[in-house]
């Protein structure tokens, strides 16, 4: 687009209304993998940019909002400087106040010891990291999550893991999990009428942005009757909320 002149690859944020394109990048490193609001205000996008992260390993997340023309580091500690590792946005919550994301970084939040890219939410609110991935006692497992995805609210968060999260069972297959971070409890969303967890494997989960169903892919055979096909399939589960 016109203007382009920084030579790096760059994030573009498309009107509808009026046909418009603007872009979002950062001095040093441009911008890639967006992700955008309901409301389209904020885009988070990840960047390499020394410059805005002060130096540091590469591959941060910011949040840029569009009205105010400003762009803030997420993935940083409490100290406001980058974590030690890279980072990769997952989403952004619909008003933009919550951002999930994975990362490497042991120190973004206090008591970080799997030595594991876990995924964290970000509350714009406050201005802190909260661990996403956590089991139902509140602990971490050695495993590495999927990509995540958030409620309207920001408050669930959803993700995919072949480690066990929860106390019914302790398989090897992949199963979708939900984050309640207010609440601090952690449940399995893929499981057949009965309770019992899916059959095959599960992942790429997204949920509604009321929270009440998610969607998820699975091979499994028992989520659904008549699932004949022997085929992964996209399954809408309910999340009991």
């Amino acid at each position: 687009m016109a203007g382009d002149t920084n030579g790096f690859e760059d994030v573009i944020v498309y009107d509808v209304s009026d046909g418009t394109r603007s872009s979002i990048s950062i001095n040093g490193g441009g911008a890639t993998n967006a992700r955008i609001s309901g409301d389209g205000r904020y885009v988070g996008f990840v960047s390499n940019s020394t410059t805005a992260r002060g130096g540091g390993p590469p591959t941060q997340v910011y949040l840029h909002d569009r009205n105010t023309a400003t762009t803030e580091l997420i993935s940083k500690t409490a100290a406001g400087v980058a974590g030690l590792g890279e980072s990769f946005i997952d989403d952004v919550a619909d008003d933009g106040g919550h951002v999930s994301y994975r990362s490497g970084s042991d120190d973004l939040v206090a008591d970080d010891t799997n030595a594991k890219r876990d995924v964290f939410v970000w509350d714009a609110a406050d201005e802190t990291n909260t661990l996403g991935t956590l089991t139902y006692q509140g602990s971490q497992t050695p495993y590495t999550p999927s990509e995540s995805a958030l409620s309207a609210d920001g408050n669930l968060v959803v993700f995919s893991s072949s480690r066990t999260y929860t106390s019914d069972a302790n398989d090897t297959l992949t199963h979708v999990y939900m984050r309640d971070v207010s609440a601090e409890t952690t449940v399995v969303l893929d499981v057949e009428p009965g309770g019992l967890r899916a059959n095959g494997n599960s992942g790429a989960p997204d949920i509604a942005g009321n929270g009440k169903h998610a969607a998820l892919r699975s091979a499994a055979t028992d989520l659904a009757a008549d699932d004949t096909n022997g085929l992964t399939d996209v399954f809408v589960v309910p999340t009991g909320m």
